[in-house]
């Protein structure tokens, strides 16, 4: 047994080489049970365009939940892409989006800012919001800001939000999510200080 097999209790079938060049192929064998490591995803799929693609967006699922819909790895943050001739999207992490999009510094800053904006919205939640009459209230960054329950339709269950005087422009589903938009509202209020 080879030391794949001893590490796994899989075989490393000798009939398939392995081109690390390229991409790893190798066929993995356990009685009948085959895994087949050769296709990579949409990589090897005859058609499938390896440049030519432009960046859309990136999301955060908040857990490592996603899959690239290129290779198969598990994402926490996807990277939306579109290619303009052949009219597809897919969702990507950081290193198949370089590849297709050819841009080898950009789907790395953007997910950095992604983590650093989940990091400060963590942090952010931990702050100690105080109860008041009108639902949660904290002072920091020199505002004073409160999160409120929406009472009327057609809004009625959602989250509200004030900083300082100044209403946020779109309710919450969640209390966490009002409490994240009020951060977002003085990052706002800041730039138009400027």
């Amino acid at each position: 047994m080879n030391s794949v097999g001893k590490a796994t209790g899989f075989v490393l079938s000798p009939r398939i080489g392995i081109n690390f060049g390229k991409c790893l192929r190798a066929v993995l064998m356990q009685g009948r049970d085959v895994i087949d490591l050769s296709e990579h995803g949409r990589w090897s799929e005859p058609g499938f365009p390896h440049k030519g693609w432009e960046y859309e967006f990136i999301e955060d699922l908040e857990v490592l939940d996603g899959q690239c819909d290129v290779c198969g790895t598990e994402l926490r943050y996807v990277h939306h892409l579109f290619h303009p001739q052949t009219r597809l999207t897919v969702g990507v992490g950081c290193i198949c989006a370089e590849k297709l999009t050819e841009d080898y510094v950009n789907p790395k800053v953007r997910e950095k800012l992604a983590k650093g904006r989940a990091a400060r919205n963590a942090r952010w939640l931990k702050k100690e919001w105080q109860p008041s009459a009108k639902g949660f209230t904290l002072k920091a960054l020199g505002y004073r800001m409160t999160v409120f329950r929406i009472e009327k339709a057609p809004y009625q269950g959602m989250w509200g939000y004030f900083v300082g005087d100044r209403r946020g422009n779109s309710p919450s589903r969640t209390l966490n999510g009002a409490k994240v938009a009020c951060r977002d509202l003085i990052d706002q209020l800041k730039q138009e200080e400027r």
